[in-house]
């Protein structure tokens, strides 16, 4: 049964991937500024010209994050059709999982809007709207996902006959 941990693997996944590009963005924010700021690097005006274009680059990792969880979701769906025809006693024991994936996406999120985001509010909103749009609402999307693949692992016994 691969499909009880898609939903922990899910809020982990994206959290992780998020806070990484996050780190990487703010990373080449300092970077580039400390390198510009070099009178024998910004002599060339090719080589400013590439390190603000590495700036602007970063700002794009947002999609990353949407990418991944539309990956995460198809993931789910085909594991649940993998995994489908289980005896549904096992419907209790996914959901206890799916319950212990809501708490962690929640404990996750909190700590994405409470504390990264009092540190780094203009960062996250400017350049990571999509993100801070699926981190905050993670137990949202963790339920939806594990609650689908659910669906899909049930009703796979039915729709085969």
């Amino acid at each position: 049964m691969v499909e009880f941990q898609d939903a922990v693997v899910t809020g982990v996944i994206l959290f992780s991937i998020a806070l990484g590009l996050v780190i990487v963005h703010l990373a080449t924010g300092i970077l580039v500024t400390d390198m510009i700021s070099k009178p024998i690097i910004n002599s060339s005006n090719v080589t400013v010209q590439v390190l603000q274009d590495t700036q602007e680059l970063t700002n794009g990792f947002d999609y990353i994050v949407f990418g991944v969880l539309m990956g995460l979701i198809l993931a789910a769906i085909i594991g649940g059709y993998l995994a489908g025809g289980a005896h549904p006693i096992l419907m209790f024991i996914y959901f206890i999982i799916m319950v212990i994936a809501v708490v962690t996406a929640s404990l996750m999120s909190y700590i994405w809007n409470e504390q990264l985001t009092a540190l780094l509010n203009a960062t996250i909103n400017d350049s990571f709207p999509i993100a801070n749009h699926i981190i905050t609402f993670l137990p949202i999307y963790v339920a939806a996902i594990a609650f689908v693949g659910l669906i899909i692992m049930f009703s796979r016994r039915y729709m085969e006959g």
